[in-house]
């Protein structure tokens, strides 16, 4: 939302597009929600730079962090706040179990292996290069990598059963 204004708001644009296409929202306040978007981008994200920028969430929840700047003036940011409120909820609708597969840095899983670690430290890095997850390349090589994970997991998985079984 910081760094990238433009591109949020043409996001934010597709996605009141898709809830009008799919009667989540009125047609009608579609415009008025856009409206109230750009200001909030303009007065509230541009006043407070340094907080977003600087928002981790790690430490903070981001409905938690957003409710604190939409609660200032709840009158006037009532139907983007409905929106937001909506696009939070679609996106972590399987939060509950998606908790069990969270990476908290604070907490390490006791058995993570070395090969994760090192596919963790080789992400960022792809990552703090590029300058930001939207600007890293997606490359042939990445994406014949992705199709192949799954099989290349399984036959990890099959491996370790057999090793285990000898083992007994």
């Amino acid at each position: 939302m910081v760094f990238h204004p433009m591109r949020c708001l043409k996001s934010f644009k597709n996605i009141l597009s898709y809830l009008v296409g799919k009667s989540l929202i009125p047609s009608k306040d579609g415009d008025e929600i856009l409206l109230q978007f750009k200001e909030f981008l303009d007065k509230v994200v541009k006043c407070s730079f340094s907080d977003f920028k600087t928002l981790d969430h790690k430490e903070q929840r981001l409905d938690t962090f957003l409710y604190q700047y939409f609660s200032v003036d709840k009158e006037k940011y009532r139907k983007l706040w409905d929106i937001v409120k909506m696009i939070l909820i679609l996106s972590h609708g399987q939060a509950t179990v998606e908790r069990e597969f969270s990476l908290n840095k604070a907490l390490e899983v006791e058995n993570l292996k070395e090969n994760s670690y090192i596919a963790q430290r080789m992400i960022i890095k792809v990552i703090k290069e590029a300058g930001d997850v939207l600007d890293v390349p997606i490359i042939k090589e990445m994406r014949i990598s992705v199709q192949c994970a799954q099989q290349q997991y399984l036959d990890y998985l099959e491996c370790q059963k057999r090793e285990k079984m000898e083992e007994q």
